[in-house]
């Protein structure tokens, strides 16, 4: 009972005047707590954010770039001529090659291929095969062909020439890719003009 009394008294008694309450004990505390974590927390965002205007500082790519913008190759990709093979026999392939090449802007001359069945021997190199390697009809017939376009070059006077068989296909964006494939070569050999001239061949 006596127990019951004082701690009835000491709650219901003012504080005295040299002892804080318990609530300002409290905030003490709390004001405590931060102030010695505070130290090791980053700073709050708003505080290191700072207003700019739109403006975007762009940060230039790393390493060499191919070109920029729409470089478009001309209608025979910047060779001088474009021949596509192709036997006579064969009108529907010269029909899709011709399809192609006017959706892309393409020009295309066409040369005459060589059939194995009708191909003559006396068009064929003295020597050709091995032992190893025996040569087909087709193998052959497929080389005096190519053989008949390297002599077009010549008649025609073209520094640089580009040669299709006529299953080919390619991308109807091809001329806008041959520049920056042009571009990427030139890195890689040093020379400003790659397509002039194929490796080991000296320049004239």
């Amino acid at each position: 009972m006596i127990t019951s009394l004082g701690l009835l008294q000491h709650f219901s008694s003012p504080p005295p005047a040299d002892h804080r309450s318990l609530d300002s004990l409290d905030l003490l505390d709390l004001e405590l707590d931060l102030h010695r974590t505070s130290t090791n927390r980053p700073p709050p965002i708003h505080d290191t954010v700072s207003h700019v205007d739109d403006k975007i500082d762009v940060v230039p790519p790393i390493g060499p770039q191919l070109p920029t913008g729409p470089q478009v190759a001309n209608a025979t990709l910047d060779f001088g001529k474009i021949y596509v093979l192709n036997l006579e026999t064969r009108e529907d392939r010269r029909d899709e090659m011709a399809m192609i090449a006017a959706a892309s802007g393409l020009k295309l001359q066409f040369i005459a291929g060589v059939n194995s069945k009708t191909l003559d021997t006396q068009a064929l190199p003295d020597t050709y095969g091995t032992t190893e390697i025996i040569l087909e009809p087709a193998h052959l017939a497929c080389y005096r062909g190519h053989a008949n376009v390297w002599r077009q070059i010549v008649e025609d006077g073209v520094e640089t020439a580009l040669i299709f068989e006529d299953d080919v296909d390619w991308d109807l964006n091809v001329r806008e890719i041959v520049p920056r494939v042009k571009e990427a070569l030139g890195r890689i050999t040093k020379d400003p003009n790659p397509f002039s001239k194929s490796p080991g061949t000296p320049s004239v």
